[in-house]
């Protein structure tokens, strides 16, 4: 019987990629010196998807994002019952909770960017060309068969499977050049560069200030320019990047039972 113990499923992890000196990749909850009884990723590490981690017997849970609310540690929630009352629930289950966010943003190309392509079938349109951007992470360019804007984000909507996507721009307009900016990358300090410094006619975020990228994008289609944004959601836009750690450590540690686990969007729509 072949045991492995959670510190050599981190190490794995921490070899895919480098990590800032204030990353936040870090085991939050769990000893990592136990053994893994099973292995599930997620976007978002919610109570349902911990709840359901424990049904199915898993004690390592790796997530992209905080189980906590906020980026970075909040010492101002200590004393939350929220908070609390998920600290128990982790505690209960003996369950690891492992933060992955840094190591696969930093990858080049960043892992959740290529997943996302990869889900939207657009594997073969990724450029070669390398263009100097101020982005503080590498993404991909996309070249794909000319489409109007509307087509774009109707296709995006299916591929992504999600209830809707939010655009900005002429719905008739010809769409060639695509950027990809996965998660909270939908701000104007990335966006608006981006968009002139790789010639773009088109970028998809996840998320991102609706008064910054937006209305540039609103105020340049008033100017006689053509760009369009399509804004997919955060939990849409990387979602794809964890369903694909999994099948990366399935394949690592094929005796350990390793799955992906996601939650529907907290929003409903009415």
């Amino acid at each position: 019987m072949i045991v492995v113990k959670i510190l050599e499923v981190i190490h794995h992890l921490q070899s895919l990629g480098s990590r800032p000196e204030n990353t936040v990749d870090a085991l939050i909850s769990g000893n990592d010196e136990n053994e893994v009884t099973g292995i599930a990723t997620t976007f978002m590490p919610t109570v349902a998807v911990l709840q359901r981690a424990c049904q199915r017997h898993i004690n390592l849970v790796i997530a992209h994002e905080s189980p906590f609310y906020n980026h970075r540690p909040d010492a101002h929630a200590v004393d939350d019952p929220v908070y609390l009352n998920k600290m128990q629930i982790l505690a209960d289950a003996h369950m690891a909770l492992f933060r992955l966010h840094d190591t696969l943003h930093r990858r080049d190309p960043d892992w959740i960017a290529q997943a996302v392509v990869h889900e939207l079938d657009w594997d073969s349109y990724v450029t070669n060309s390398t263009i100097a951007t101020t982005l503080p992470f590498q993404t991909h360019l996309l070249e794909i068969p000319e489409m109007s804007l509307k087509t774009l984000a109707g296709y995006v909507k299916q591929r992504l499977r999600v209830p809707f996507v939010r655009v900005v721009g002429d719905l008739n307009m010809s769409c060639r050049r695509i950027g990809l900016l996965p998660g909270y990358s939908g701000t104007g300090a990335l966006v608006i560069p981006f968009f002139r410094q790789a010639k773009l006619d088109v970028v998809i975020v996840g998320e991102g200030p609706e008064w910054e990228a937006p209305e540039y994008v609103r105020d340049a289609v008033l100017q006689g320019s053509y760009l369009g944004l399509v804004v997919v959601g955060h939990l849409a836009s990387e979602a794809a990047g964890m369903k694909l750690l999994a099948q990366h450590l399935q394949r690592v540690f094929s005796h350990l039972n390793t799955e992906y686990l996601d939650d529907s969007s907290p929003f409903v729509l009415f």
